[in-house]
Protein backbone atom coordinates (compact mmCIF):
# COMPACT_ATOMS: atom_id res chain seq x y z
CA UNK A 1 0.00 0.00 0.00
CA UNK A 2 2.80 2.20 0.94
CA UNK A 3 4.54 1.80 -2.72
CA UNK A 4 0.33 2.97 -4.32
CA UNK A 5 0.90 5.69 -2.19
CA UNK A 6 4.06 6.99 -3.60
CA UNK A 7 3.34 6.13 -6.71
CA UNK A 8 -0.14 8.12 -6.41
CA UNK A 9 1.81 11.10 -4.98
CA UNK A 10 4.21 11.07 -7.48
CA UNK A 11 1.44 10.72 -10.36
CA UNK A 12 0.07 13.88 -8.89
CA UNK A 13 3.40 15.76 -8.70
CA UNK A 14 3.59 15.02 -12.33
CA UNK A 15 0.39 16.00 -13.32
CA UNK A 16 1.13 19.42 -11.73
CA UNK A 17 4.44 20.17 -13.41
CA UNK A 18 2.37 19.21 -17.16
CA UNK A 19 -0.26 21.28 -15.87
CA UNK A 20 2.51 24.39 -14.95
CA UNK A 21 3.96 23.57 -18.82
CA UNK A 22 0.84 23.64 -20.27
CA UNK A 23 -0.05 26.91 -19.10
CA UNK A 24 3.20 28.32 -20.00
CA UNK A 25 2.87 26.69 -23.46
CA UNK A 26 -0.73 28.46 -23.63
CA UNK A 27 0.52 32.01 -22.48
CA UNK A 28 3.22 31.80 -25.24
CA UNK A 29 1.02 30.58 -28.30
CA UNK A 30 -1.34 33.64 -26.95
CA UNK A 31 1.27 36.11 -27.37
CA UNK A 32 1.96 34.37 -30.61
CA UNK A 33 -1.40 34.91 -31.86
CA UNK A 34 -1.81 38.64 -30.47
CA UNK A 35 1.80 39.48 -32.47
CA UNK A 36 0.65 37.49 -35.76
CA UNK A 37 -3.49 38.67 -35.77
CA UNK A 38 -2.74 42.06 -37.57
CA UNK A 39 -1.03 40.66 -39.76
CA UNK A 40 -3.49 37.39 -40.92
CA UNK A 41 -6.11 40.71 -40.95
CA UNK A 42 -4.73 42.34 -43.62
CA UNK A 43 -5.63 41.99 -46.77
CA UNK A 44 -3.66 40.10 -49.76
CA UNK A 45 -3.17 43.36 -51.66
CA UNK A 46 -1.89 45.41 -48.41
CA UNK A 47 0.67 42.47 -47.62
CA UNK A 48 1.31 42.58 -51.34
CA UNK A 49 2.33 46.18 -51.30
CA UNK A 50 4.36 45.77 -47.98
CA UNK A 51 6.19 43.22 -49.60
CA UNK A 52 6.89 45.61 -52.73
CA UNK A 53 8.18 48.00 -50.32
CA UNK A 54 10.55 45.44 -48.24
CA UNK A 55 12.10 43.85 -51.96
CA UNK A 56 12.22 47.77 -53.49
CA UNK A 57 14.06 48.60 -49.64
CA UNK A 58 16.84 46.23 -49.30
CA UNK A 59 20.51 46.99 -50.39
CA UNK A 60 20.27 44.90 -53.57
CA UNK A 61 16.85 46.66 -55.37
CA UNK A 62 15.45 43.25 -55.27
CA UNK A 63 17.56 42.14 -57.75
CA UNK A 64 17.85 38.16 -57.91
CA UNK A 65 21.82 37.49 -59.00
CA UNK A 66 22.78 33.99 -60.62
CA UNK A 67 25.23 32.84 -59.69
CA UNK A 68 24.88 34.28 -56.50
CA UNK A 69 27.98 36.51 -55.22
CA UNK A 70 30.14 35.45 -52.84
CA UNK A 71 29.84 38.51 -51.43
CA UNK A 72 26.12 38.29 -51.13
CA UNK A 73 25.78 36.23 -47.30
CA UNK A 74 21.97 36.23 -46.61
CA UNK A 75 19.49 35.57 -49.49
CA UNK A 76 17.54 37.28 -51.43
CA UNK A 77 14.86 39.51 -49.28
CA UNK A 78 11.75 37.69 -51.93
CA UNK A 79 13.04 34.35 -50.58
CA UNK A 80 12.95 35.30 -46.63
CA UNK A 81 9.38 36.82 -46.64
CA UNK A 82 8.69 33.29 -48.78
CA UNK A 83 10.25 31.67 -45.68
CA UNK A 84 8.47 32.94 -42.60
CA UNK A 85 4.98 31.49 -42.81
CA UNK A 86 2.46 29.21 -45.18
CA UNK A 87 0.11 32.51 -45.69
CA UNK A 88 3.35 34.70 -46.87
CA UNK A 89 4.81 31.81 -49.08
CA UNK A 90 1.71 31.68 -51.06
CA UNK A 91 1.34 35.75 -51.38
CA UNK A 92 5.03 36.03 -52.26
CA UNK A 93 5.08 33.32 -54.68
CA UNK A 94 1.88 34.60 -56.24
CA UNK A 95 3.15 38.22 -56.78
CA UNK A 96 5.31 38.00 -60.10
CA UNK A 97 6.67 41.72 -59.69
CA UNK A 98 8.84 40.46 -56.56
CA UNK A 99 10.55 38.29 -59.07
CA UNK A 100 11.09 40.26 -61.27
CA UNK A 101 14.48 41.30 -61.62
CA UNK A 102 17.07 39.24 -62.77
CA UNK A 103 21.47 39.84 -62.79
CA UNK A 104 22.82 36.92 -64.92
CA UNK A 105 27.04 36.50 -64.60
CA UNK A 106 28.87 34.35 -67.22
CA UNK A 107 25.45 33.52 -68.71
CA UNK A 108 27.15 30.92 -71.21
CA UNK A 109 29.77 29.19 -68.68
CA UNK A 110 26.91 28.67 -66.16
CA UNK A 111 24.13 26.27 -65.55
CA UNK A 112 22.52 28.48 -62.49
CA UNK A 113 21.76 25.79 -60.24
CA UNK A 114 19.78 23.12 -61.81
CA UNK A 115 16.28 24.70 -62.83
CA UNK A 116 16.85 27.20 -60.31
CA UNK A 117 17.01 30.33 -62.71
CA UNK A 118 13.58 28.52 -64.67
CA UNK A 119 11.98 28.22 -60.97
CA UNK A 120 12.26 31.59 -60.32
CA UNK A 121 11.31 32.72 -64.37
CA UNK A 122 8.35 30.95 -64.01
CA UNK A 123 7.00 32.57 -60.68
CA UNK A 124 7.07 36.28 -63.04
CA UNK A 125 4.56 34.45 -65.49
CA UNK A 126 4.42 37.21 -68.07
CA UNK A 127 5.08 40.72 -66.00
CA UNK A 128 7.26 42.84 -67.78
CA UNK A 129 10.76 42.15 -65.97
CA UNK A 130 14.47 43.76 -65.48
CA UNK A 131 17.21 41.76 -67.16
CA UNK A 132 20.67 42.50 -66.57
CA UNK A 133 23.47 39.54 -68.34
CA UNK A 134 27.46 40.41 -68.29
CA UNK A 135 29.56 38.15 -70.48
CA UNK A 136 33.16 37.62 -70.72
CA UNK A 137 34.67 36.49 -74.28
CA UNK A 138 38.42 35.02 -73.99
CA UNK A 139 39.26 34.80 -77.59
CA UNK A 140 37.82 34.34 -80.89
CA UNK A 141 35.45 31.28 -81.44
CA UNK A 142 32.16 30.46 -81.72
CA UNK A 143 30.93 30.80 -78.22
CA UNK A 144 30.44 34.49 -79.25
CA UNK A 145 27.46 33.35 -81.48
CA UNK A 146 26.30 30.84 -78.90
CA UNK A 147 25.86 33.08 -76.48
CA UNK A 148 23.54 35.29 -78.63
CA UNK A 149 21.60 32.53 -79.65
CA UNK A 150 21.22 31.49 -76.14
CA UNK A 151 20.28 34.68 -74.60
CA UNK A 152 17.46 35.45 -77.80
CA UNK A 153 16.12 32.05 -77.26
CA UNK A 154 16.08 30.89 -73.52
CA UNK A 155 15.75 34.71 -72.20
CA UNK A 156 14.54 37.58 -74.58
CA UNK A 157 12.04 36.18 -76.83
CA UNK A 158 10.08 33.97 -74.44
CA UNK A 159 9.87 37.00 -71.91
CA UNK A 160 8.43 40.62 -71.46
CA UNK A 161 11.41 42.80 -71.38
CA UNK A 162 11.39 46.37 -69.95
CA UNK A 163 15.35 47.01 -69.10
CA UNK A 164 17.68 45.20 -70.15
CA UNK A 165 21.45 45.54 -69.12
CA UNK A 166 24.42 43.89 -71.63
CA UNK A 167 27.54 44.25 -69.93
CA UNK A 168 30.06 42.38 -73.01
CA UNK A 169 33.89 42.19 -71.95
CA UNK A 170 36.13 41.05 -74.72
CA UNK A 171 39.02 39.83 -73.33
CA UNK A 172 41.56 39.57 -76.60
CA UNK A 173 42.82 42.07 -78.86
CA UNK A 174 41.68 40.38 -82.17
CA UNK A 175 39.49 42.60 -84.09
CA UNK A 176 37.58 39.58 -86.07
CA UNK A 177 36.62 38.52 -82.19
CA UNK A 178 35.26 41.89 -82.12
CA UNK A 179 33.75 42.76 -85.42
CA UNK A 180 32.08 39.25 -84.61
CA UNK A 181 30.14 40.88 -80.95
CA UNK A 182 29.68 43.42 -83.19
CA UNK A 183 27.33 41.84 -85.45
CA UNK A 184 25.67 39.76 -82.80
CA UNK A 185 24.72 43.22 -80.66
CA UNK A 186 23.20 44.65 -84.27
CA UNK A 187 21.22 41.33 -84.54
CA UNK A 188 20.09 42.13 -80.49
CA UNK A 189 18.89 45.67 -81.75
CA UNK A 190 17.12 43.88 -84.46
CA UNK A 191 15.13 41.66 -81.92
CA UNK A 192 11.62 42.90 -81.61
CA UNK A 193 11.08 43.94 -77.82
CA UNK A 194 7.78 45.92 -77.61
CA UNK A 195 7.92 46.08 -74.04
CA UNK A 196 11.49 47.31 -73.68
CA UNK A 197 11.91 51.01 -72.20
CA UNK A 198 15.42 50.88 -70.92
CA UNK A 199 18.38 49.79 -72.61
CA UNK A 200 21.83 49.64 -70.89
CA UNK A 201 24.88 48.33 -73.13
CA UNK A 202 28.35 48.62 -72.24
CA UNK A 203 31.10 47.08 -74.49
CA UNK A 204 34.65 47.27 -72.76
CA UNK A 205 37.46 45.40 -75.39
CA UNK A 206 41.27 45.56 -75.01
CA UNK A 207 41.94 47.44 -78.74
CA UNK A 208 43.32 50.53 -79.04
CA UNK A 209 41.23 53.72 -79.49
CA UNK A 210 42.96 54.04 -82.80
CA UNK A 211 42.52 50.55 -84.23
CA UNK A 212 40.34 50.37 -87.29
CA UNK A 213 37.06 48.05 -86.99
CA UNK A 214 35.24 47.08 -89.76
CA UNK A 215 31.85 48.01 -88.46
CA UNK A 216 28.33 46.97 -90.91
CA UNK A 217 26.28 49.56 -91.53
CA UNK A 218 24.42 48.49 -94.07
CA UNK A 219 21.63 46.54 -91.93
CA UNK A 220 18.81 48.59 -90.43
CA UNK A 221 16.88 48.16 -87.48
CA UNK A 222 14.85 51.06 -88.53
CA UNK A 223 12.34 51.32 -91.21
CA UNK A 224 10.44 54.33 -92.39
CA UNK A 225 6.16 53.86 -93.25
CA UNK A 226 3.96 56.92 -94.67
CA UNK A 227 6.73 59.28 -93.11
CA UNK A 228 7.06 57.12 -89.47
CA UNK A 229 9.74 55.40 -88.49
CA UNK A 230 8.57 51.87 -87.51
CA UNK A 231 11.55 50.14 -84.92
CA UNK A 232 11.66 46.52 -83.42
CA UNK A 233 11.99 48.95 -79.72
CA UNK A 234 9.07 51.03 -80.22
CA UNK A 235 8.39 51.38 -76.31
CA UNK A 236 12.41 52.05 -75.55
CA UNK A 237 12.20 56.00 -74.02
CA UNK A 238 15.36 55.54 -71.80
CA UNK A 239 19.23 54.49 -73.29
CA UNK A 240 22.77 54.46 -71.67
CA UNK A 241 25.72 53.64 -73.75
CA UNK A 242 29.44 53.32 -73.28
CA UNK A 243 31.90 51.73 -75.23
CA UNK A 244 34.59 52.63 -78.07
CA UNK A 245 33.74 55.02 -81.20
CA UNK A 246 33.29 51.50 -83.76
CA UNK A 247 31.05 50.84 -80.53
CA UNK A 248 28.98 53.93 -81.06
CA UNK A 249 28.95 53.44 -84.58
CA UNK A 250 28.01 49.98 -84.64
CA UNK A 251 24.46 50.88 -82.61
CA UNK A 252 23.81 54.47 -84.63
CA UNK A 253 21.57 53.22 -87.04
CA UNK A 254 19.97 51.02 -85.19
CA UNK A 255 18.79 53.26 -82.65
CA UNK A 256 15.29 55.38 -83.52
CA UNK A 257 17.06 58.31 -81.35
CA UNK A 258 13.91 60.57 -81.93
CA UNK A 259 11.63 58.45 -79.59
CA UNK A 260 13.99 58.74 -76.39
CA UNK A 261 13.49 60.76 -73.75
CA UNK A 262 16.55 60.06 -71.75
CA UNK A 263 20.25 59.73 -73.26
CA UNK A 264 23.28 59.00 -71.69
CA UNK A 265 27.06 58.07 -73.12
CA UNK A 266 30.34 57.04 -71.19
CA UNK A 267 33.54 58.72 -73.35
CA UNK A 268 31.95 59.99 -77.04
CA UNK A 269 33.41 62.02 -79.01
CA UNK A 270 31.98 65.47 -79.92
CA UNK A 271 31.04 64.83 -83.13
CA UNK A 272 29.03 61.64 -82.32
CA UNK A 273 27.34 63.55 -79.51
CA UNK A 274 26.00 66.21 -81.68
CA UNK A 275 25.04 63.40 -84.41
CA UNK A 276 23.06 61.47 -82.25
CA UNK A 277 21.18 64.65 -80.24
CA UNK A 278 20.40 66.51 -83.83
CA UNK A 279 17.95 63.51 -83.98
CA UNK A 280 16.84 63.63 -80.52
CA UNK A 281 13.25 65.92 -80.62
CA UNK A 282 11.47 64.40 -77.70
CA UNK A 283 14.60 64.49 -75.04
CA UNK A 284 14.40 65.74 -71.75
CA UNK A 285 17.64 64.41 -70.04
CA UNK A 286 21.12 64.05 -71.67
CA UNK A 287 24.31 62.65 -69.85
CA UNK A 288 27.83 62.01 -70.79
CA UNK A 289 30.72 61.01 -68.40
CA UNK A 290 32.96 62.43 -71.07
CA UNK A 291 33.38 64.22 -73.94
CA UNK A 292 36.39 64.07 -76.24
CA UNK A 293 37.55 64.73 -79.13
CA UNK A 294 37.73 62.49 -82.21
CA UNK A 295 40.75 59.46 -82.22
CA UNK A 296 39.20 57.52 -85.38
CA UNK A 297 37.80 59.69 -88.07
CA UNK A 298 36.99 56.69 -89.09
CA UNK A 299 34.05 55.89 -86.99
CA UNK A 300 32.68 59.33 -86.66
CA UNK A 301 30.04 60.57 -88.84
CA UNK A 302 29.74 63.47 -91.44
CA UNK A 303 28.44 66.99 -89.91
CA UNK A 304 28.32 70.30 -91.83
CA UNK A 305 29.31 72.46 -88.57
CA UNK A 306 28.76 75.77 -89.83
CA UNK A 307 24.57 75.00 -90.67
CA UNK A 308 24.21 72.62 -87.80
CA UNK A 309 21.35 73.82 -85.34
CA UNK A 310 20.12 71.42 -82.65
CA UNK A 311 16.77 72.60 -80.95
CA UNK A 312 15.99 70.16 -77.90
CA UNK A 313 12.72 72.17 -76.10
CA UNK A 314 12.23 69.62 -73.85
CA UNK A 315 15.28 68.87 -72.62
CA UNK A 316 15.59 70.06 -69.16
CA UNK A 317 18.31 68.21 -67.49
CA UNK A 318 22.26 68.45 -68.75
CA UNK A 319 25.04 66.51 -67.18
CA UNK A 320 28.65 66.98 -68.63
CA UNK A 321 32.60 66.65 -68.24
CA UNK A 322 34.47 67.32 -70.67
CA UNK A 323 38.05 66.09 -71.62
CA UNK A 324 41.00 68.03 -69.94
CA UNK A 325 42.26 68.26 -73.20
CA UNK A 326 39.79 69.90 -74.73
CA UNK A 327 40.49 73.40 -75.31
CA UNK A 328 37.73 76.31 -75.25
CA UNK A 329 37.15 76.72 -79.16
CA UNK A 330 36.61 72.78 -78.72
CA UNK A 331 34.06 73.39 -75.85
CA UNK A 332 32.49 76.23 -77.72
CA UNK A 333 31.97 73.52 -80.90
CA UNK A 334 29.69 71.43 -78.51
CA UNK A 335 27.64 74.69 -77.51
CA UNK A 336 27.48 76.17 -80.55
CA UNK A 337 24.82 74.58 -82.12
CA UNK A 338 22.70 73.84 -79.18
CA UNK A 339 18.98 75.61 -78.35
CA UNK A 340 18.32 74.98 -74.92
CA UNK A 341 14.99 77.13 -74.17
CA UNK A 342 13.93 74.99 -71.30
CA UNK A 343 17.22 73.88 -69.32
CA UNK A 344 17.24 74.36 -65.47
CA UNK A 345 19.25 71.89 -64.28
CA UNK A 346 23.13 70.97 -64.80
CA UNK A 347 25.37 68.96 -63.46
CA UNK A 348 29.04 69.86 -64.39
CA UNK A 349 32.29 67.68 -63.33
CA UNK A 350 35.62 69.37 -64.00
CA UNK A 351 38.16 67.03 -65.18
CA UNK A 352 41.17 66.05 -63.08
CA UNK A 353 43.71 68.94 -64.29
CA UNK A 354 41.66 72.02 -66.29
CA UNK A 355 43.85 75.43 -66.83
CA UNK A 356 42.41 78.50 -65.33
CA UNK A 357 42.38 80.22 -68.53
CA UNK A 358 39.53 78.15 -70.13
CA UNK A 359 35.80 77.93 -69.19
CA UNK A 360 34.12 77.81 -66.59
CA UNK A 361 36.88 79.35 -64.88
CA UNK A 362 36.90 81.97 -67.70
CA UNK A 363 33.44 83.18 -68.51
CA UNK A 364 32.64 82.31 -71.64
CA UNK A 365 29.22 84.08 -72.96
CA UNK A 366 28.38 81.79 -75.57
CA UNK A 367 28.49 78.97 -73.51
CA UNK A 368 26.46 80.83 -70.72
CA UNK A 369 24.24 81.52 -73.20
CA UNK A 370 23.46 77.96 -74.67
CA UNK A 371 23.39 77.15 -71.01
CA UNK A 372 20.68 79.66 -70.12
CA UNK A 373 22.67 80.79 -66.83
CA UNK A 374 20.04 83.09 -66.33
CA UNK A 375 17.19 80.36 -66.10
CA UNK A 376 19.03 77.77 -63.94
CA UNK A 377 17.45 76.90 -60.67
CA UNK A 378 20.13 73.30 -59.74
CA UNK A 379 24.02 73.22 -60.37
CA UNK A 380 25.27 70.25 -59.36
CA UNK A 381 29.61 70.66 -59.40
CA UNK A 382 31.75 67.66 -58.71
CA UNK A 383 35.88 68.64 -58.59
CA UNK A 384 38.90 66.79 -59.72
CA UNK A 385 42.00 67.68 -58.06
CA UNK A 386 41.47 71.66 -59.07
CA UNK A 387 39.30 73.91 -56.90
CA UNK A 388 37.11 76.51 -59.23
CA UNK A 389 35.61 78.86 -56.94
CA UNK A 390 31.46 79.37 -57.28
CA UNK A 391 32.00 83.02 -58.58
CA UNK A 392 32.61 81.45 -61.77
CA UNK A 393 29.07 80.32 -61.67
CA UNK A 394 27.49 83.88 -60.53
CA UNK A 395 25.69 84.91 -63.46
CA UNK A 396 23.61 81.94 -62.42
CA UNK A 397 21.67 84.52 -60.24
CA UNK A 398 18.72 82.25 -60.38
CA UNK A 399 19.70 79.39 -58.70
CA UNK A 400 17.95 77.70 -55.75
CA UNK A 401 19.39 74.59 -55.43
CA UNK A 402 23.20 73.79 -55.40
CA UNK A 403 26.05 70.87 -54.72
CA UNK A 404 29.24 71.30 -54.45
CA UNK A 405 32.39 71.50 -52.61
CA UNK A 406 32.85 75.29 -50.50
CA UNK A 407 36.03 76.98 -49.48
CA UNK A 408 35.58 79.50 -47.05
CA UNK A 409 35.66 82.74 -49.55
CA UNK A 410 32.63 80.69 -51.31
CA UNK A 411 30.99 80.09 -47.77
CA UNK A 412 31.58 83.98 -47.34
CA UNK A 413 29.85 84.97 -50.58
CA UNK A 414 26.81 82.80 -50.12
CA UNK A 415 26.39 84.09 -45.92
CA UNK A 416 26.12 87.56 -47.90
CA UNK A 417 24.05 86.93 -50.47
CA UNK A 418 26.46 88.36 -53.27
CA UNK A 419 26.75 84.89 -54.73
CA UNK A 420 22.97 83.21 -55.89
CA UNK A 421 20.74 85.46 -53.90
CA UNK A 422 17.61 82.93 -54.44
CA UNK A 423 19.49 80.02 -52.96
CA UNK A 424 17.41 78.16 -50.42
CA UNK A 425 18.58 74.56 -50.49
CA UNK A 426 22.59 73.55 -50.31
CA UNK A 427 24.72 70.28 -50.20
CA UNK A 428 28.30 70.77 -50.25
CA UNK A 429 28.02 66.48 -50.32
CA UNK A 430 32.05 66.69 -48.61
CA UNK A 431 33.65 67.06 -45.24
CA UNK A 432 33.63 70.71 -43.55
CA UNK A 433 34.92 72.62 -40.91
CA UNK A 434 31.56 72.87 -39.13
CA UNK A 435 32.30 76.66 -38.01
CA UNK A 436 32.45 77.97 -41.67
CA UNK A 437 29.22 76.47 -42.79
CA UNK A 438 27.61 77.25 -39.81
CA UNK A 439 28.86 81.10 -39.46
CA UNK A 440 27.65 81.20 -43.35
CA UNK A 441 24.24 80.10 -42.48
CA UNK A 442 24.25 82.23 -39.73
CA UNK A 443 25.16 85.24 -41.95
CA UNK A 444 22.86 84.07 -44.67
CA UNK A 445 19.54 83.96 -42.48
CA UNK A 446 20.45 87.45 -40.86
CA UNK A 447 21.20 88.90 -44.30
CA UNK A 448 17.35 87.48 -45.51
CA UNK A 449 15.36 88.31 -42.30
CA UNK A 450 15.57 92.33 -43.56
CA UNK A 451 17.72 93.67 -41.04
CA UNK A 452 20.20 94.99 -43.93
CA UNK A 453 19.93 97.19 -47.07
CA UNK A 454 22.13 97.67 -49.98
CA UNK A 455 24.45 100.62 -50.46
CA UNK A 456 22.02 101.99 -52.53
CA UNK A 457 19.13 102.07 -49.23
CA UNK A 458 17.39 99.49 -51.19
CA UNK A 459 15.96 95.88 -49.14
CA UNK A 460 18.43 93.32 -50.37
CA UNK A 461 16.59 90.48 -51.93
CA UNK A 462 18.34 87.82 -50.51
CA UNK A 463 15.94 84.17 -50.07
CA UNK A 464 16.55 82.55 -46.51
CA UNK A 465 18.62 79.24 -46.78
CA UNK A 466 15.50 76.10 -46.06
CA UNK A 467 18.14 73.07 -46.07
CA UNK A 468 21.76 72.50 -45.76
CA UNK A 469 23.57 69.77 -45.71
CA UNK A 470 26.96 68.78 -45.09
CA UNK A 471 29.78 66.08 -43.26
CA UNK A 472 32.25 67.29 -40.10
CA UNK A 473 32.91 65.09 -37.34
CA UNK A 474 31.62 64.29 -33.85
CA UNK A 475 34.52 66.25 -32.32
CA UNK A 476 34.46 69.11 -34.37
CA UNK A 477 30.73 69.80 -34.26
CA UNK A 478 30.30 69.71 -30.37
CA UNK A 479 31.43 73.31 -29.89
CA UNK A 480 28.99 74.69 -32.09
CA UNK A 481 26.04 72.23 -30.43
CA UNK A 482 24.04 75.59 -29.26
CA UNK A 483 24.59 77.01 -32.88
CA UNK A 484 23.05 74.32 -34.51
CA UNK A 485 19.75 74.72 -32.17
CA UNK A 486 19.32 78.13 -32.30
CA UNK A 487 19.84 77.98 -36.53
CA UNK A 488 17.17 75.22 -36.66
CA UNK A 489 14.94 77.67 -34.76
CA UNK A 490 15.39 80.18 -37.72
CA UNK A 491 13.53 77.21 -40.65
CA UNK A 492 16.47 76.36 -42.26
CA UNK A 493 16.36 72.29 -41.81
CA UNK A 494 20.43 70.88 -40.74
CA UNK A 495 21.43 67.38 -42.37
CA UNK A 496 24.70 66.99 -40.55
CA UNK A 497 26.34 63.92 -41.32
CA UNK A 498 28.34 62.86 -38.58
CA UNK A 499 31.19 60.68 -38.24
CA UNK A 500 33.78 59.92 -35.47
CA UNK A 501 37.73 59.75 -36.74
CA UNK A 502 39.25 56.68 -37.19
CA UNK A 503 42.26 55.93 -34.94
Amino acid sequence: MDDIGDEVRHLDETIASMNARRDKLIVQLDRCKIALAPYKKLPVDVLQHIFTLCVMDSPYDGIIEFPHPPYRQERPTQVILSHVCAHWRRIVLATPSLWAKLRLSDFLHNDFGAGELTEIISRIRGTPMSLSISQRFQNRNDKITTFVDKVLKEMITPHRIRELSLRFQIQSRDKVSTACVVKKLQQILCTSMQDLEVLNISMNDRLQVREHVEVPENSRSLRTSNGIVETSLPSLKVIHLDGSPWFYKCVYNHVNWGQLYSLSFGHISIIRALAILRQCRLLKTFSVSLLVLPCDQTSEPTLQMSDLRISLPHLYHLNLSFDNNLSNLAIRRFFDPLALPNLTSLSYKTSIIRTSNSWPCISDALIEDRLQFEKLQELKLKHGFTHWPLSAWKNACNLHRLQADLDSDDASDLGTGGLFPQLQYVNTDYEHNPGVILQMIQDRQRMASGDTMREDDTPNLVLPFKWVEFKCERSHLEPYIDLVDSLRKTGVELNIQVYDKKI
